[in-house]
């Protein structure tokens, strides 16, 4: 069972994250990256194509969606922000997202219509130190702070009205796995 580091870095500013280098296990991350991802069921859109990880076949895809999946996993992950998992509690989504340099995302805060717990693990190399800008749109704010897309970093918030986020546009190739916790 993979673990969440104790290194994890919580940050509570500007709104509680979690960021932890190093995330997957060095064979793991190596296998993944090596990996052939299965490339039907996608989503397209601009700069960015996504294939759902439910339909991946390379058995280092598969380890890493089984390690992701495991309820004692998912339980480490809300406890790190003090919250227990329900029994209800589970994955709801896995995407390997595949964004081309032109590719942004605009202030967002991924907030549905419930709150869910967002997990991203960057497996591409970005030798530009891209990074996702963290913000804090309250009036009168200038709080941000950043969280750099580099190999093997995994970072995840409990969404809310508050957990605005951007993704400036990208200069190289960035590949991650993107995954959404919650209650179906």
């Amino acid at each position: 069972m993979m673990t969440i580091s104790s290194k994890a870095d919580i940050r509570k500013l500007p709104w509680p994250h979690m960021v932890v280098r190093d995330f997957l296990p060095a064979e793991m991350y190596q296998a993944i990256t090596s990996g052939t991802p299965n490339k039907v069921q996608t989503y397209t859109e601009d700069n960015c194509i996504k294939y759902n990880m439910i339909y991946q076949t390379d058995s280092a895809y598969l380890d890493v969606l089984t390690h992701l999946t495991d309820r004692e996993f998912i339980t480490d992950l809300y406890a790190k922000f003090d919250i227990e998992a329900t029994k209800q509690t589970q994955m709801l989504t896995c995407t390997l997202v595949d964004a081309q340099p032109g590719f942004r995302l605009g202030a967002h805060t991924d907030l549905k219509d419930k709150p869910n717990l967002n997990l991203q693990i960057y497996l591409s190399e970005n030798n530009l130190h891209e990074t996702v800008k963290v913000h804090n749109l309250d009036i009168g704010s200038t709080m941000c702070t950043e969280v750099p897309c580099q190999p093997n970093l995994m970072w995840c918030f409990i969404t809310s009205d508050k957990t605005w986020h951007t993704l400036p546009i990208i200069k190289t190739n960035r590949v991650s796995i993107l995954c959404k916790y919650g209650e179906k």
